[in-house]
Order: structure tokens, then sequence, then C-alpha cells
């Protein structure tokens, strides 16, 4: 009995310090997504909706042509929020929310009915998928 107490002990103590990586995790991708600069950024994405949407080479060019756009301006709206006013965080998120709404509106210039029903379909699963995660982790603090 006692020797099964000492096991589960090391085995809770393994498990919990496997899960504290987290932090590590994000700080990773946060360094690597400053490395890339903005043309291979768009490439990168461009390439990642031609697998998933099947795109045309007319399409390829918009949609990297729009996301260069993207990347370009993305640069003046990086600031931390947590020095930001009340306001400044309305007014930056009111402008993202902006940008998202032009963003789809050239989404469905650029892709047929199909391919924007299959994007679509595509980001509400990822939604779910990343709110999920977010109800868990909350749960895991409380």
């Amino acid at each position: 009995m006692r020797n099964l107490m000492i096991i589960l002990m090391a085995l809770s103590t393994f498990a919990l310090s496997a899960q504290d990586n987290s932090s590590e995790r994000t700080q990773q991708k946060k360094e690597l997504r400053n490395t890339y600069t903005p043309e291979e950024r768009a490439e990168l994405f461009t390439k990642r909706m031609t697998s998933k949407l099947d795109l045309n080479m007319s399409q390829q060019k918009e949609i990297k042509r729009m996301y260069m756009e993207m990347g370009e301006n993305k640069a003046s709206f990086a600031k931390n929020r947590k020095e930001m006013t009340s306001q400044e965080r309305f007014d930056a998120k009111n402008e993202r929310l902006r940008r998202r709404i032009a963003m789809r509106e050239q989404l469905k210039n650029i892709l047929n009915a199909e391919q924007l029903e299959k994007l679509e379909k595509a980001q509400h699963t990822q939604r779910s998928y990343h709110e999920k995660r977010r109800v868990h982790t909350r749960q895991k603090e409380e």
C-alpha cells in the first residue's frame, strides 16, 4: 500500500510538471511569428489557403496581395494592451473589427461560393476548438 502511494505521488508530480510549459510554448510561438517578414507570412498564408481551398493562380495572387497589405499595416497597430487607456482599447478593437469586415468582403470577391463556404466552416471549427481550450484553461486556473 505504501509503495502504491509513492508511485501515485511520483506520477502526479510528473503529470503536473509536464503541463507547466504552456507559457514557454506561447513565448516560442511569439518569437517564431516575429522572425518572418510580411512577405514570408503572406506566402505561407497563401500556400495554406491554397492547400485548403484549392485556389487557382489568380486567386493566389489576389490573396497574397491582400495579405501583404494586411501585414504591412499590422505593425502600426502593435501596442501593448495593458498600456492602453480604455478609449484606446475600444478604438483598437473597433479598428480590428473594421479590418476583419473589409477582409471578409475582399475574400467574397476573390473566392467562389464553394470555397467561401469551406473557409467559413474551417474557421468555425477552429474558433470552437479555441473556445473549448479557453474554457478548459480557465477551469484549471480556478
